[in-house]
């Protein structure tokens, strides 16, 4: 998710599909193996939502949070002229999650 204002980057959850199933199967209180596609981008937005305002809470105000983007994608995204600030690998049950705040490096171009 994006933020700007005080501080301008993006907060970025990255994790194997299956690892973003278990999460998402306890939010809408079914089996994994029931999650469909569009559940775990609702479930993994959700996530986004509670992780980037715990971050936004901590940054440079006022700051504000952009809706969720959720990439379902075998090669990962990147984002040109930004930085990461803070890499923390954590567990999903058995799955690994890496949260990653990245720093914008762009400056505002004149209008």
């Amino acid at each position: 998710m994006s933020i700007v204002g005080g501080w301008q980057g993006h907060v970025v959850i990255r994790t194997r599909y299956r690892a973003a199933c278990d999460p998402t199967a306890a939010m809408i209180g079914v089996n994994a193996a029931a999650v469909k596609p569009d559940d775990v981008l609702d479930g993994m937005g959700e996530i986004a939502n509670i992780v980037t305002g715990n971050v936004k809470s901590l940054l440079a105000q006022p700051s504000w949070v952009a809706l969720p983007h959720v990439v379902i994608s075998p090669t990962g995204i990147g984002w040109p002229q930004a930085v990461p600030v803070m890499i923390l690998p954590v567990l999903f049950g058995d799955h690994q999650v890496l949260i990653e705040v990245i720093e914008s490096t762009a400056t505002a171009q004149p209008s």
